[in-house]
């Protein structure tokens, strides 16, 4: 089954979405480099978990290195799911 998030678990979600946006750009090292970034996007959820793409990287004028991964949030906590 399948609740609907409601407008509150979305604000409380996006916030904390970029909250680990942050965490994640300064645990791989990336907060200092000129176009270093972290992405982290709700694709799907349920009940108990909310499912995210997770995308890390960094660009510049001589190329990209972009790497994606899919992981799971507690649906609750919204901490990630080891």
């Amino acid at each position: 089954m399948k609740t609907e998030l409601s407008k509150k678990e979305l604000k409380t979600l996006a916030k904390r979405l970029e909250e680990l946006e942050y965490q994640l750009l300064c645990s791989y090292g990336l907060k200092n480099i000129n176009g270093g970034f972290v992405k982290i996007e709700m694709f799907d959820y349920d009940d108990d978990v909310i499912d995210v793409e997770i995308t890390v990287g960094s660009e510049d004028d001589t190329g990209s290195n972009v790497s994606s991964e899919n992981d799971q949030l507690d649906r609750k906590t919204l901490e990630f799911i080891n």
